[in-house]
């Protein structure tokens, strides 16, 4: 919520809805531009937004099944 991008988001989500897409904006409260970049603190942010973009994914048909973020982590 706090990215110095996010009017630009919203306008380009305004756009992609007025020609019939789906497009969806997840805020996260407080959170800078990169925030969610692998390799920050715990990975906790980059866990939940790739978990977030699994799901969108998979809800438009491109992918199937749960998200497997964890299986990432597990193999390294």
């Amino acid at each position: 919520s706090d990215d110095f991008l996010i009017e630009g988001n919203r306008e380009f989500i305004q756009k992609m809805q007025a020609a019939g897409n789906r497009c969806e904006l997840d805020l996260y409260d407080g959170r800078s531009h990169g925030f969610f970049n692998y390799g920050r603190g715990s990975n906790a942010d980059f866990k939940a937004t790739t978990a977030r973009m699994d799901r969108f994914l998979t809800s438009l048909g491109y992918l199937q099944g749960p998200p497997t973020v964890e299986a990432f982590f597990a193999e390294k």
